[in-house]
């Protein structure tokens, strides 16, 4: 490999990002020109991307996730029953020349994080669920420990679960492809990390069987280290907004629903969308009960939850069975899913503890 700080074939210019490789320059490319030394023969089996894990989280939830009482990946962020998961599977169906359904999904999750619900969503694809309840392995130790069915070679998307992924992916993996490169960060176009990594299964084996290690500072500079070829790709379109706080959430709510000139986006999702104008905005699953006679601005109503008469609920989540009584004025704030709903929520997918 060259110096980290070498010229990559194709990109269009450098950027040192400590956040995401320690003290490292590494490039941050946009060309789709291939690199004649470099280049292969487009639809190869090294161009498919083999898996697609999506880390969960670990032991500790994050604030949105200890507040809703759900999976993130179960949280409404788009209009009508736009989730989390939804968008995640859309994002990804543009790999593969657009083979839907025939790319695993791997969700990882703390003992620390609910499972997701996965029913609705499951049709063709083989989607698995694994729960880490006891050991502290960090991002980087989880994704080696759920990817050893994997070839050495074989092509792996990991994602942070917690994210908003509003971007295309298309045209990622022909850049991580024809610049050679062993693992591709990519980031927004502020280069912002975006939580996604392109990577060689081969490339885990840097991380140890046992303890912790992290992917953006751990694991990412112990592959630079070892003369492997490591790009960054920044997203073109589209941006990957965290979702850890119920601002964050809100944030990328009202993303999803406008489109780039401030108009509503062209995504029907066969649900309500109510408004009130102004710029506010608001999701609303057509599974929620709202009394006519409620107020509802800059907010997100998940299935199953139940608005009072008169109330009023002003940038607020509620969750699945969440209940807002009748006169209620919710201002800033978040219904946890009810624990009865919670139960309805478990995993119907293929559902383990990670290998000893």
């Amino acid at each position: 490999m060259r110096s980290p700080s070498a010229r990559v074939p194709g990109a269009t210019r450098e950027a040192s990002d400590s956040t995401m490789n320690g003290n490292h320059s590494i490039q941050v490319g946009t060309s789709q020109v291939p690199d004649p030394e470099l280049g292969r023969a487009a639809g190869s089996d090294r161009d498919r991307v083999e898996a697609f894990i999506l880390l969960g989280g670990g032991l500790t939830p994050s604030p949105l996730t200890a507040a809703t009482r759900c999976s993130v990946l179960d949280l409404l962020v788009g209009p009508g029953d736009s989730t989390v998961f939804a968008r995640w599977l859309r994002a990804v169906d543009v790999l593969n020349d657009g083979a839907k359904g025939n790319m695993p999904v791997v969700i990882a999750n703390g003992g620390g994080n609910p499972a997701p619900k996965l029913e609705s969503h499951l049709g063709g694809r083989t989607i698995e669920v694994v729960i880490d309840k006891e050991s502290f392995r960090g991002a980087a130790g989880v994704v080696r420990d759920v990817s050893r069915q994997f070839d050495e070679d074989a092509l792996l998307l990991v994602a942070e679960a917690a994210r908003c992924p509003d971007f295309d992916l298309s045209g990622t993996v022909n850049h991580h492809r024809v610049n050679g490169f062993d693992a591709t960060v990519l980031v927004n176009p502020d280069n912002t990390p975006a939580g996604v990594y392109l990577m060689a299964r081969k490339l885990l084996d840097h991380v140890q069987r046992e303890g912790y290690m992290d992917l953006k500072e751990q694991w990412l500079n112990k592959v630079v280290e070892s003369n492997h070829r490591v790009g960054v790709h920044r997203l073109s379109a589209g941006y990957s907004r965290p979702l850890r706080t119920r601002e964050q959430l809100l944030l990328a709510a009202r993303a999803a629903f406008q489109g780039g000139d401030g108009q509503p986006a062209s995504m029907h999702f066969g649900a309500a969308v109510r408004t009130s104008g102004h710029g506010a905005f608001s999701c609303i699953s057509p599974d929620a009960v709202i009394d006519e006679s409620a107020v509802i601005v800059d907010s997100i109503i998940m299935p199953g939850a139940r608005i009072g008469a008169s109330s009023i609920v002003t940038r607020s989540v509620v969750c699945h069975g969440g209940l807002v009584s009748a006169d209620a004025r919710l201002v800033d704030a978040v219904v946890g899913a009810t624990a009865a709903t919670r139960s309805q929520l478990s995993p119907h997918g293929l559902h383990r503890e990670p290998p000893s």
